[in-house]
């Protein structure tokens, strides 16, 4: 259980106590803080041990556990320094604890009966079953009785009988008989749980046991996809996603410019070619004017 000072040191840092223009913003890079905490989770700190009083207790973390410094952490210039040193180191952590899981889950698995048919019968056919092989009995003694009196076919009579009732009863066993699924090593934690065992089964799923394994398998999987990709890479995608959407908005502008352009041409050419036409008409009605004058002279001409 945290004393008062460490539950102080995880809420509100380990400079609390200094005016607040003095508390430094990167007091996380301290050695007796957690770093494991810093970009995840501490499976085993002192306050919340998932391993404790376990089969699998793995020690205790003492170091600090603090919200305070995580997001000092997280909001810090130098984050992207450290991060990736620290996923790093928590990986490996995590693949050590969860290597004794897979060991563990070999050595239970050898432990593990093999399956086999187990009989479940009510109580009437153990009645039946019972019945039945006191006959079987009866007939195997008078058949040897028959058989020392010479009594052959007698003998052979009540040697069928019996063999016939031996039959009966493999048959009904047979018939109500069932194969159980019996103890299963969980291949998250290495746990047999009887899975013929609805309760025994639920427990060992609500366990601490089963479900820090669950978290500590999901991180790691988790880190090594992280990792894998890199920072430059998660940059390199996220910068190629910005170029991408630029160029295709860049694009778009100029599929639009092109649009208007081609308006505006066509425009302008209708309203040429109107200019153009209302022009000729103009000149074919002065035309047809002039003809219309100068007959009219010629006609005034000849009234003379």
């Amino acid at each position: 259980m945290m004393d008062a000072k460490a539950l102080l040191d995880s809420l509100m840092g380990p400079s609390r106590d200094k005016p607040q223009d003095q508390q430094r913003t990167d007091e996380w890079k301290r050695g007796d803080v957690c770093k494991r905490y810093l970009v995840g989770f501490c499976p085993n700190s002192i306050e919340d041990n998932w391993f404790h009083n376990t089969r699998r207790d793995v020690g205790i973390c003492t170091k600090i556990h603090s919200d305070r410094l995580k997001a000092d952490f997280e909001g810090h210039e130098d984050r992207k320094k450290y991060q990736t040193e620290y996923e790093m180191d928590f990986l490996r952590y995590l693949e050590g604890v969860n290597a004794e899981a897979d060991a563990w889950i070999g050595r239970e698995k050898g432990n593990c009966a093999p399956p086999s048919k187990v009989p479940k019968l009510s109580e009437e056919q153990k009645q039946s079953l019972a019945t039945m092989q006191e006959a079987a009995d009866e007939a195997l003694k008078k058949a040897e009785e028959h058989a020392e009196k010479g009594e052959i076919n007698a003998s052979k009579q009540q040697a069928e009988m019996s063999k016939k009732l031996q039959e009966d009863m493999a048959d009904l066993k047979e018939n109500n008989s069932f194969i159980p699924k019996g103890d299963q090593v969980c291949q998250v934690c290495g746990i047999r749980c009887n899975l013929d065992d609805l309760s025994n089964y639920t427990a060992h799923r609500n366990s601490n046991l089963h479900k820090a394994y669950l978290k500590t398998r999901a991180k790691a999987e988790d880190l090594r996809k992280k990792i894998r990709e890199g920072p430059d890479d998660r940059a390199e995608k996220g910068e190629t996603s910005d170029k991408a959407e630029k160029s295709d908005k860049a694009e778009k502008g100029d599929r639009d410019r092109d649009r208007d352009r081609d308006r505006d041409k066509d425009r302008d050419r209708d309203r040429d070619r109107d200019r153009d036409r209302d022009k000729d008409k103009g000149k074919d009605r002065s035309r047809r004017g002039d003809k219309d004058r100068d007959r009219s002279r010629s006609r005034d001409r000849r009234r003379r």
